[in-house]
């Protein structure tokens, strides 16, 4: 079982893909950029990243109200 991180995640994806690619337990997939890692890794990622990845689901979220109030 893989878990999509360029999806939930995809700005960290993008700016860590190379050094998540160097530990291992993950694969790129597609052409579009989609990028899985291991639950290992996931859990890995959330507890030495927390930070990075609050901010990005912070701004998602800033982004998707935003988008409602627009409609």
């Amino acid at each position: 079982m893989w878990y999509d991180i360029s999806r939930e995640f995809p700005l960290f994806a993008k700016e860590h893909s190379s050094r998540l690619a160097n530990e291992g337990d993950c694969e790129e997939r597609g052409t579009g950029g989609e990028f899985g890692v291991s639950p290992n890794l996931f859990f890995h990622i959330l507890s030495s990243y927390p930070k990075i990845l609050f901010k990005e689901l912070h701004t998602q979220n800033l982004n998707e109200q935003l988008q409602t109030f627009r409609d």
